[in-house]
């Protein structure tokens, strides 16, 4: 994933989609993240843009506090749910 970003990083559009997020790197580039709680944070059809910065072996996202809260909330129910 980090060839895939270039530099440290840079904000990128996501899109809700059934089951998880597109995060749109350019116009031939798309990252698909697939997982039913996906839906909690971003609606299907439903778009942003979050910081994509890279990392030792992988890519962080960093969402909007509005997307955070949402987050949270998600951890909290599935922490319940345990």
């Amino acid at each position: 994933l980090n060839n895939l970003i270039k530099g440290k990083g840079g904000y990128y559009k996501l899109k809700g989609i059934p089951y998880g997020i597109i995060i749109n790197l350019d116009n031939q580039t798309k990252i698909t993240l697939r997982h039913k709680l996906m839906n909690k944070i971003l609606d299907d059809g439903e778009e942003t843009y979050a910081w994509i910065g890279t990392k030792i072996d992988g890519i962080y996202i960093g969402f909007k506090k509005k997307y955070i809260l949402k987050l949270e909330k998600v951890a909290r129910e599935k922490k319940s749910s345990q």
